[in-house]
């Protein structure tokens, strides 16, 4: 089932059976209300794309932004998106959050948001509507066949060349017997490390020189330190966590 198959089902019935689809290429004012009235305003927490019964709550904080798109995919590949919807700030919008409530859907649906603001790079404000953007906050990503990251920063639109997010249920995740560390946060220290320089400096000291990994995380944990960041290479934008 289709985006728009989904949005159709979870509101009100049409009386014209091809509404729903016209409304992606400019259809009635009428179908536009009614898929418009499916959307409902969400919540500003948690942040990301959160599974909720019926459908998917998604909430993302942008300060400056003057309006905002969410963009609903079929499919990775797809060009265009299935289903954009043009979030109304006095319905999804609470202080610096805009958010959503959309029904119908749930995990593993595929999804990206365009952001409108002014572009005044002297105030380190480079909004351009253009470019399709992943989730800050969500859990996966999905890339294309087609991706290119030269190609997703030039000028004009890059929706076949760019990355997506991916709505993830995280109540599904095997953990594997892992716990919380239950660490108050008075006694914990957050630090985000550049590993590359690290390897360098901490190799000598270990027993395997040659495969520093594991025993370098456990010397940083013992350091309390609970984020770790690599070099990042061209084309992998990866994180270790």
């Amino acid at each position: 089932m289709t985006v728009v198959e989904t949005l159709k089902a979870s509101a009100e019935p049409s009386e014209e059976p091809e509404a729903w689809v016209q409304t992606e290429r400019g259809g009635s004012t009428a179908a536009m209300r009614r898929l418009r009235e499916a959307i409902q305003p969400g919540r500003s927490h948690p942040l990301g794309a959160t599974p909720r019964p019926g459908g998917v709550n998604f909430s993302i904080y942008s300060k400056d932004s003057t309006g905002l798109d969410l963009l609903l995919f079929d499919a990775v590949d797809d060009p265009q998106p299935a289903r954009v919807i043009a979030l109304d700030p006095a319905r999804h919008r609470t202080y610096h959050y805009w958010h959503a409530f959309v029904p119908g859907i749930s995990a593993g649906q595929i999804y990206a948001y365009r952001v409108q603001g002014p572009t005044e790079p002297a105030r380190q404000r480079r909004f351009d509507g253009d470019k399709v953007l992943i989730d800050p906050y969500g859990r996966c990503v999905a890339a294309p066949s087609r991706y290119d990251r030269e190609a997703a920063a030039a000028p004009g639109d890059n929706t076949a060349f760019a990355m997506k997010s991916v709505v993830a249920d995280l109540s599904g995740y095997d953990w594997e017997g892992d716990e919380p560390l239950q660490r108050p946060f008075a006694q914990t220290l957050i630090c985000t490390v550049a590993a590359g320089p690290c390897w360098h400096l901490c190799a000598n000291g270990f027993t395997n020189p040659s495969s520093p990994v594991n025993e370098a995380v456990v010397y940083w944990s013992g350091l309390r330190v609970m984020t770790l960041e690599p070099p990042r290479r061209r084309h992998s934008p990866s994180l270790l966590r």
